[in-house]
């Protein structure tokens, strides 16, 4: 599993918290949107755990794969077990957005938990299911015979991620049970302001725990635009800070290990001679990627790629097809960056620009600190840089500040030149 840990500035006596990602397209839209939660709630004293489950993100594994659901279940299970020791804290909470949350309660049938919050939920796996085959159908986009028979697979394709036959089967058990919770935990059910809560839901959890509030917040529908269009629900992420504040129990006087340095990253083990490894690099490690490579390459690297998303997805890139990219070029001896570039994903801003910007006039910098940091970790001197949409525009003017950029692999890129006031302006 890859995941991200944030820590409090200082050891507290607070549950940690896991949060579980919503699947699929709802993923890379809300990933900013969760990663501002964990660091708010970091910020008021608890270690929180983002984390993809196996077969999404940054994890192992594949949307292809068999048994998916009890992947994604037993994920969640990991996660809790794994802040659970390094916090050295076992009372955690769980968080989960849409499919999330609906994983969240049914792993919490099993693993006692403080605290359950359930944002925007989905009823059961077989609704979830039903919603993704509408939209499939809405977009025209359920996969023809050809490409299936192209894939080896048939399925449904929602919003660029495929559900296969396997996971269509699967979903419909994913449903809530009847029984108390074992943690007996206070519940909030975190409804979006423009739907009700779905049917029986909230009467249903009520049942389940120590205490149940419903709420409901406005916010939902931005969050879920393009990554570049998405804005952050500051209403609904503060009322869940402050739902924790008024609910997460004290521990008395007792205080936890604060988990590893700040810096610690770790390396993946993908199987079949790959790694992962995580990086920050450039200018105040403001900066992060994801390298790609041979676990013990056969002889010297003499080429490398880096991946440039676009817009402002993060560095899985639109239907996570960079981590697929970049596994199979590792497999061919081509050691692969999937990166991001400043202000998106888990990349800071420069100092003085926002957020989640695609088009910037350090873009040149980013790409330059990542040959440098590529250069580094495999020692490479030549490199192909791919990038899709305003990646394919930050790739085409790096290569022009670069000699070390050897080619260029540009996909739908839909601007050549921008000046310095168009910069200003989309920067805005």
């Amino acid at each position: 599993l890859s995941g991200w840990l944030h820590r409090p500035a200082a050891a507290a006596n607070k549950p940690s918290i896991v949060i579980c990602n919503p699947v699929g397209f709802e993923f890379v839209r809300a990933f900013r949107s969760l990663r501002t939660l964990a660091e708010d709630l970091a910020a008021a004293g608890h270690v929180v755990l983002r984390f993809d489950y196996r077969t999404t993100g940054d994890s192992a594994g594949s949307e292809l794969d068999d048994e998916r659901v009890a992947a994604l279940l037993a994920s969640t299970r990991e996660a809790i077990e794994f802040v659970a020791d390094v916090a050295g804290n076992e009372r955690v909470a769980l968080l989960g957005l849409r499919l999330g949350a609906t994983l969240a309660s049914k792993v919490a049938e099993t693993v006692a938990v403080e605290q359950l919050v359930l944002w925007a939920p989905c009823d059961s796996g077989a609704i979830y299911l039903r919603e993704q085959q509408i939209m499939a159908a809405a977009q025209k986009k359920k996969l023809s015979d050809s490409s299936a028979h192209a894939l080896g697979v048939d399925g449904v394709d929602a919003g660029g991620f495929l559900i296969t036959p396997s996971m269509q089967a699967d979903l419909p058990g994913l449903a809530p049970g009847t029984d108390r919770l074992p943690g007996n935990p206070d519940i909030l059910l975190l409804n979006r302001d423009d739907i009700r809560v779905p049917p029986g839901l909230a009467e249903h959890m009520a049942s389940r725990g120590s205490t149940f509030e419903v709420v409901a917040s406005p916010g939902f529908k931005d969050m879920m635009q393009p990554p570049q269009l998405a804005t952050v629900p500051d209403d609904a992420i503060r009322r869940i800070v402050a739902w924790f504040e008024t609910h997460a129990k004290s521990d008395g006087d007792r205080t936890h290990v604060l988990p590893g340095p700040a810096g610690e990253l770790r390396t993946l083990k993908l199987g079949h001679g790959i790694e992962e490894r995580a990086l920050q690099f450039g200018p105040e490690e403001r900066l992060f990627g994801i390298i790609t490579r041979e676990a013990r390459p056969a002889g010297a690297t003499k080429t490398a790629v880096i991946l440039l998303c676009g817009g402002a997805t993060h560095r899985i890139s639109a239907n996570r097809m960079y981590v697929t990219l970049a596994r199979r070029l590792a497999k061919e001896s081509t050691p692969v960056m999937r990166m991001d570039i400043a202000g998106i994903g888990d990349s800071l801003p420069h100092d003085g620009y926002p957020a989640n910007k695609p088009y910037t006039d350090r873009l040149a910098n980013d790409v330059s600190a990542a040959l440098d940091a590529l250069e580094e970790t495999t020692g490479a001197q030549r490199f192909i840089l791919f990038g899709l949409c305003s990646g394919a525009y930050a790739a085409m003017h790096s290569a022009k500040q670069s000699e070390r950029v050897a080619g260029l692999m540009l996909a739908n890129q839909l601007v050549y030149h921008l000046s310095a006031s168009d910069l200003q302006r989309l920067a805005s």
